[in-house]
């Protein structure tokens, strides 16, 4: 059994290329945009609405990709990167959450 909040990662870790930064941008921005809630009542089920339409790739790079921005990012930048960079009207802060325990939850419901 692995540590809590730790995420395995079966990749090599580097540095991100532009198709993955877009994979980030076009899920935070079309699934957390400005009117998610009314679309979901939380971020896990936005998370399942993905995978529902996603194919098992796109859902495996994604996963790769926020693992990867994980890596790179520290907290007040990763917070900051949610809704400057990457469209997210989600801000894990408000719920008492830090944004990269937020991720790494998004991304172990990508990888269920």
């Amino acid at each position: 059994m692995r540590p809590a909040g730790s995420i395995i990662r079966d990749y090599p870790t580097n540095h991100m290329n532009s198709s993955e930064r877009m994979a980030l941008k076009q899920f935070f921005s079309s699934y957390f945009h400005q009117d998610w809630r009314y679309d979901a009542q939380t971020t896990t089920e936005v998370v399942h609405e993905y995978k529902r339409a996603a194919s098992p790739p796109e859902i495996r790079r994604l996963r790769e990709a926020i693992i990867k921005h994980l890596d790179q990012e520290d907290e007040k930048t990763l917070e900051l990167s949610l809704e400057s960079e990457l469209g997210c009207y989600y801000l894990p802060s408000a719920d008492g959450i830090s944004a990269h325990a937020w991720l790494e939850q998004v991304a172990e419901i990508l990888a269920e």
